[in-house]
């Protein structure tokens, strides 16, 4: 038994919150029982005293601490402010970090926080962790290790706290003064404008959040986006908080300002440690070839929009993580006969002159599909998306006397279908899968399942039936809309990578430039990858 031990017995009795040293000895006698179970022995005159001169030394402590500052403000100037828009922000070399955040009065996940610190080690990265204050009236215990009488950090973080905003090496700021609550629902609101132009934002928050600011053609996109936290989940259960409960994140960010790579890592429920890639990390060790994804989806292919680089990436990256699943979003751009240009006499001409036709189209997109289909031994899953359907809308609209160069494809595919519904008039008819196997070749339909709107798909726990063109009740489909169904879910079509509760988006892998994007764009290249355990990750390429 320590000194120590006799104060947190008596702090947890609520002796140094009472006001006078007679209601402190009233208190301290009351106990005496309790304290000779706990110790094995009598409380003593010198105990009580102990307690007193901790006490006085806290206090002297305090106030000694409260005059430095008075006499530091005292010597600022009276008027003051700062020469320059950045003389607040810290910088620190570029390199590996990995970033997260700790409430206050709230205890670390053990194992996560073991596993975070030996991913640090075995990634040579350095631990930064930004402050959150919540609740700061409703915790009236003291603790020996306390910052102040009622407000305390975890230890097992607080040699990783640090303040500021810190500029990471030029490509990420950190900033860890942000002190979000942890009841807010949109972490990362408002921060786009705390960086400059085409620098990261990173958000010290309990949720995980992602977003990708527009920029101008030619300049880079800032990312804005929130880390998660090492501790625990701790709040007050009415509304705001029952909330947060749930959308309470155990994670951190790995981050590489040298080569600009960056990585949510999260623990799942349930799990004991975390997925990074193909290692998995846990406080026993690290399991470097952990086969741990169940699927990836790569942003939006839009096959005729395709740049053999985007592809080759990819195709790596399938390679690299042998995911059990391959999903795609808008395999077809469907640009030759899009219905948004079937009007535009200028555009059909072109297309005329290019050599674009709706055959052509097929064909690119089968040649992108079975090389996709050919990299590795994944399932892999087309997910009807819009453009998927704009060879369904041409068929129905088109008069095919007028566009003698795609009647052929037009009547092949239309026979195909008048065949279907007379023979299953109540089955569904794919009009892609039918284009792929017979206009583009089909080579490796056997390893293709094309799954139609509404379709479920659920792979570890994860809807990835949902392209995202489509919202509740006839309305156009949005992330912010989707995290309202409370259901984990992949989707695409935005091209805008982006997590928003429990829902992730992809972006796009063909190409930034298709077109019809005009203006200033928040498109990214980047992919979801799903883990066996439910875990996710936004990867850009």
């Amino acid at each position: 038994m320590t000194n120590t031990d006799v104060i947190a017995f008596f702090a947890a009795e609520n002796f140094f919150r009472l006001k006078t040293e007679e209601r402190q000895r009233e208190r301290f006698d009351a106990n005496a029982k309790a304290f000779s179970e706990e110790f094995g022995r009598e409380p003593t005159d010198a105990d009580f005293q102990m307690l007193l001169d901790y006490q006085a030394d806290k206090k002297r402590v305090k106030a000694e601490r409260e005059k430095a500052r008075l006499e530091k403000q005292a010597k600022l100037p009276i008027a003051g402010g700062l020469d320059s828009v950045s003389d607040h922000i810290q910088t620190l070399p570029p390199g590996r970090y990995v970033l997260t955040s700790a409430q206050n009065n709230t205890n670390v996940d053990a194992t996560f926080m073991a596993a975070l610190l030996l991913y640090c080690e075995h990634n040579d990265a350095k631990l930064l962790a930004g402050r959150m204050t919540y609740n700061k009236s409703g915790f009236a215990q003291p603790d020996v290790n306390a910052e102040t009488d009622d407000l305390w950090y975890a230890p097992e973080i607080k040699p990783y706290l640090v303040n500021g905003q810190i500029d990471l090496g030029g490509r990420f700021h950190f900033v860890a003064d942000a002190n979000v609550i942890p009841t807010a629902k949109n972490p990362i609101s408002g921060f786009d404008g705390i960086t400059p132009a085409g620098v990261g934002a990173i958000i010290p928050a309990t949720k995980i959040a992602l977003k990708v600011s527009a920029a101008l053609k030619g300049a880079e996109n800032k990312i804005v986006t929130s880390t998660g936290t090492v501790t625990k989940r701790n709040y007050i259960l009415r509304k705001a908080g029952a909330v947060a409960a749930m959308e309470h994140n155990i994670g951190a960010l790995y981050v590489d300002t040298v080569s600009g790579e960056f990585r949510h890592l999260e623990q799942m429920e349930g799990t004991e440690g975390f997925y990074d890639l193909t290692a998995f990390y846990s406080p026993d060790g690290v399991n470097q070839d952990a086969n741990g994804v169940a699927a990836l989806q790569l942003g939006d292919i839009h096959a005729e929009k395709m740049e053999h680089e985007n592809l080759d990436k990819a195709i790596a990256l399938i390679q690299e993580l042998e995911p059990e699943n391959l999903i795609l979003h808008d395999v077809l751009d469907f640009s030759s006969r899009n219905h948004h240009n079937i009007k535009d006499a200028t555009f059909l001409h072109k297309q005329l002159i290019l050599g674009n036709t709706v055959a052509n189209d097929l064909i690119k997109v089968a040649d992108v599909l079975d090389e996709l289909a050919e990299c590795s031994n994944a399932q892999v899953h087309i997910i009807e998306s819009n453009h998927d359907l704009a060879i369904n809308t041409w068929l129905k609209n088109a008069d095919f006397k007028v566009d003698p160069i795609n009647a052929t494809v037009y009547l092949k595919c239309m026979l195909a279908l008048y065949e279907h519904q007379e023979e299953s008039p109540n089955d569904y008819f794919n009009m892609l899968r039918y284009a792929y196997e017979t206009i583009g070749g089909g080579e490796n339909a056997g390893s293709i399942e094309f799954h139609e709107t509404d379709e479920s798909v659920i792979i570890a726990g994860v809807e990835m039936g949902c392209h995202g063109h489509n919202g509740a009740n006839g309305s156009r489909g949005s992330p912010v809309g989707f995290r309202s169904l409370g259901v984990p879910m992949n989707t695409g079509h935005t091209h805008t990578p982006g997590i928003n509760g429990r829902v992730y988006t992809a972006g796009v892998t063909a190409s930034l430039e298709m077109g019809y994007n005009i203006g200033a764009s928040s498109w990214a290249i980047a992919h979801v990858v799903t883990y066996v355990n439910g875990q996710r990750q936004v990867l850009f390429a």
